[in-house]
């Protein structure tokens, strides 16, 4: 992480046993960066002044995506603590860290047996597609859309 006001050095070093692909700052608590892995797992760090473990939880990697994460949005949530991922493995996965207060905390996904798919059907055949960028607007009411692999927008209510 970088400090646009000294660019010589960095701010501060996050590091993982998996590529980082995309981040994703909590807006409700603004200390915590959610991150996408190559891996399919997730990540979440707390990047606040004087932590010294920055790595706060990861996603357990079978109960993760099957394929690198593409992208990760933060959920306008009472608690602050859901998250939504796509891949291009074709899952919409909906996760929760469970309570922040905790000395360690969980990250798991909702509902592990029953990720979201990006399926289509053409000629009766259902096609999977990889998701690529998440939306989310909380004024839409519980509406999440994925652009999926192909440039088609689904509707994952």
């Amino acid at each position: 992480m970088w400090d646009i006001g000294d660019p010589n050095k960095p701010y501060k070093a996050l590091t993982i046993n998996s590529e980082i692909l995309c981040v994703s700052f909590n807006p409700k608590h603004q200390n915590l960066l959610g991150t996408g892995c190559s891996n399919g797992t997730v990540a979440i760090f707390d990047i606040s002044e004087g932590v010294t473990h920055n790595l706060i939880c990861q996603s357990k990697l079978e109960e993760s995506h099957n394929d690198a994460i593409t992208d990760l949005v933060w959920l306008r949530s009472r608690n602050g603590t859901e998250f939504v991922t796509t891949s291009t493995d074709g899952k919409v996965i909906w996760w929760d860290i469970k309570d922040l207060n905790l000395p360690t905390v969980n990250v798991v996904p909702e509902n592990p047996e029953k990720p979201l798919m990006l399926v289509d059907k053409e000629n009766d055949v259902e096609k999977e597609y990889g998701g690529v960028k998440i939306e989310y607007n909380p004024e839409a009411g519980v509406s999440i859309f994925v652009k999926i692999e192909g440039y088609k927008i689904s509707n994952c209510n």
